[in-house]
């Protein structure tokens, strides 16, 4: 409800210059922060802040200024959840093959 009134009565009155698409990248990481601090992931968060964004009329300038953010954050993104998962699933690999190892040692 917070975030339709604000799309509603501040984004949609404003003209969309620099200092507005400020406003909707900070809408954006205080979505993402809730989301985290009730114990959701930040995506969860701006996902939802994305989804309100919709309902603005400026929605348009909107993606063609957040187009380069896209561009530079998306790989950094994919990156971080690679390792993220890689690092969890390499671990236990290894865990499980030097036990296996430890088991089945001859000597």
């Amino acid at each position: 409800a917070a975030g339709r009134v604000f799309i509603s009565k501040i984004l949609d009155t404003m003209e969309l210059d620099d200092k507005a698409f400020l406003l909707v990248i900070s809408f954006l990481l205080i979505y993402a922060y809730v989301a985290e601090f009730i114990g959701l992931s930040s995506i969860v968060g701006a996902f939802l802040a994305g989804i309100l964004l919709n309902y603005s009329k400026h929605i348009k300038e909107i993606e063609e200024k957040a187009y380069a953010l896209e561009i530079l954050f998306t790989p950094i993104f994919f990156f971080s959840e690679s390792k993220f998962f890689w690092g969890k699933f390499l671990s236990r690999i290894w865990i499980g093959l030097f036990f296996c190892n430890e088991l089945y040692d001859d000597r």
